[in-house]
């Protein structure tokens, strides 16, 4: 349990404060307890994917990264349908809020390109609901929100098998009407580049303002190779410009 400290000083006039000469005590604000994020905590990185199945054609970017000490978690997301016979082509980028609740999970706040702002309640199922391992599945059920698109209700299921890997399906019902698959799509992580390094007895030398006189050195040129003395030693050389 944490408290926050916040020193308060009365601006009451200079007779007053030379009357009372006490040092005010501070007032203490509990804070709530950081949200629970561990069977959420794969979702953080970088994932691309595309459409799958008989619905919608197009591709799907997602991210998500952790904000504010930890105690929120920022996803986005980026939907690019495929033009088709009836439709144009459109694209989509979200932006959601997810907060931990006491006593009832996770709320997420989604705001999109669209304007609709919509609350979503997230829940996770399965057994990997309560330890660190997939597989997992996860729910989020529209509860509302500051403008959700009217008259329409959306859901979302999520299921991630291994690490490297999960689907999202985005389900969509008009009023008084049951839901229905609106898209289905396939995401994979996606790794960090690889740093390449310089293989034994290649230099890579960056811009300097000695350019010019590295060009004229050549192959040979005064250095300290394997802990040798200055000496003139070959080798071969890459400069980066």
């Amino acid at each position: 349990m944490k408290w926050l400290c916040i020193p308060v000083v009365l601006l009451l006039g200079p007779a007053l404060l030379v009357a009372n000469d006490k040092q005010q005590p501070p007032y203490r604000i509990l804070l709530p307890p950081k949200p629970n994020f561990l069977p959420l905590d794969w979702m953080i990185g970088e994932w691309s994917g595309k459409m799958i199945g008989n619905g919608p054609q197009g591709e799907v970017h997602f991210s998500a990264e952790y904000d504010l000490n930890q105690r929120f978690m920022i996803l986005r997301e980026e939907v690019s349908f495929a033009a088709t016979k009836t439709t144009q082509a459109f694209k989509e980028n979200s932006m959601g809020v997810l907060s931990g609740e006491p006593g009832s999970g996770f709320i997420l706040r989604w705001f999109s390109t669209t304007g609709f702002i919509t609350r979503y309640r997230l829940s996770v199922n399965g057994t990997g609901a309560a330890s660190s391992t997939p597989p997992w599945t996860i729910s989020l059920n529209q509860e509302g929100g500051d403008n959700p698109p009217p008259g329409w209700l959306f859901r979302r299921l999520i299921w991630h098998p291994d690490p490297s890997q999960f689907t999202e399906t985005v389900q969509v019902a008009p009023a008084n009407k049951p839901f229905f698959d609106y898209y289905t799509a396939k995401l994979t992580r996606v790794l960090p580049p690889k740093v390449s390094t310089p293989s034994p007895g290649h230099y890579i030398l960056h811009q300097t303002p000695e350019r010019d006189s590295l060009r004229a050195i050549g192959s040979q040129v005064l250095c300290r190779v394997a802990g040798r003395p200055f000496s003139h030693w070959p080798f071969s050389w890459s400069v980066c410009w």
